[in-house]
């Protein structure tokens, strides 16, 4: 014989339980828990021993990431993994770099970036942070400044037009 344990039976305090406006609730949401336990198999909890397989639509039988709309294919774009840098002086930064400046420090954009480069800058103090483009433009011009506490901008170049674009 088994012995079935009940995890919602639970002593109310005597004081909630003889309280006149909370003993009943106390005791309803007792009950409650319990037939909500027993309704979903009790103790033998037949949802606990199902497998489950998380299914995406955009994931073929092989796991490869891809979504089919309407016949065409589009590919999922990878996660960039952006390497954080504290500057408070002048420095050149590289792709995906996420500087965190402070103290007026000029941040230099790649002299070299390649097609869909990223670079984000954070301004981590009150000082204006100027910005240089390197022989690019951002955003259509050679240079710049970010003067707002904690403004983050999340830039990306394009090749064609060689320029830095914010995003």
């Amino acid at each position: 014989m088994v012995n079935e344990v009940d995890p919602f039976v639970f002593p109310i305090p005597p004081h909630l339980l003889n309280d006149p406006i909370q003993g009943p609730l106390w005791r309803y949401l007792q009950r409650f828990l319990h037939d909500i336990w027993k309704k979903t198999g009790g103790s033998e909890d037949a949802i606990g021993s199902q497998s489950t397989r998380e299914s995406y639509p955009f994931l073929d039988d092989e796991g490869d990431a891809g979504i089919n709309v309407m016949g065409f294919a589009l590919e999922i774009a990878e996660a960039i993994d952006f390497r954080s840098t504290v500057q408070t002086t002048s420095y050149t930064a590289i792709p995906f770099d996420w500087v965190i400046a402070s103290n007026a420090a000029t941040i230099t954009f790649p002299q070299y970036p390649e097609d869909s480069d990223e670079i984000i800058i954070t301004v981590n103090d009150t000082s204006s942070i100027p910005l240089a483009g390197n022989g690019k433009t951002i955003a259509g011009c050679p240079t710049g400044t970010l003067r707002e506490q904690y403004l983050t901008i999340h830039f990306k170049f394009a090749l064609a037009n060689d320029t830095w674009y914010p995003i």
